[in-house]
């Protein structure tokens, strides 16, 4: 399992899963929490499609520039992803069986520190000019989330420990990482 997400980190550098904003359960504003972009994150992944997941793993503006830039570029993030999973729920149904589904729960919550705040905010920005996007997208707060991920199977259950980053940006959309 620990290749499996360490996959999804590798591919998602520069981008990750959104949500609406709020500190940790939902605000009273109506924003979402990190819970709710984390449990978005996995349902994504648990519908093996990749173009599911490049949605919930991107926010709005990143899959926007994506599409807009290249279709070969959309496409071949939506085949990567495709692949990345098909191999993971192969090697899964190995370990715990068919009917492969994965859960987490989140055990502890971590708030980043500005200087971490400041590392994710660079990688946003380099996405921004890469693919020429004006609009500011600021960072805004974030938390190391240690979770327990469990991975269900007809033939049984495996558990393992994960960390995600999850950062706000502009106090609308949570960012998985």
């Amino acid at each position: 399992m620990k290749r499996y997400w360490a996959a999804v980190l590798a591919l998602s550098v520069p981008v990750c899963a959104f949500a609406s904003c709020g500190d940790t359960k939902s605000s009273e504003s109506g924003k979402g929490s990190y819970e709710d972009a984390l449990e978005e994150y996995v349902e994504a992944f648990n519908s093996r499609s990749g173009e599911d997941f490049l949605k919930a793993a991107y926010p709005d503006f990143m899959v926007d520039a994506l599409k807009s830039g290249s279709e070969d570029e959309f496409d071949a993030a939506i085949e990567q992803y495709d692949s990345m999973i098909e191999d993971q729920f192969a090697d899964y149904e190995e370990r715990v069986g068919s009917n492969v589904k994965i859960s987490v729960d989140i055990k502890e919550a971590e708030k980043l520190s500005d200087e971490d705040l400041t590392s994710f905010q660079k990688t946003v920005d380099g996405f921004c000019g890469q693919h020429e996007i004006d609009d500011e997208h600021k960072l805004t707060e974030g938390y190391k989330l240690k979770v327990k991920t469990v991975v269900h199977g007809d033939d049984g259950e495996e558990n393992e420990e994960s960390s995600f980053i999850v950062v706000c940006v502009d106090d609308n959309e949570w960012m998985i990482n």
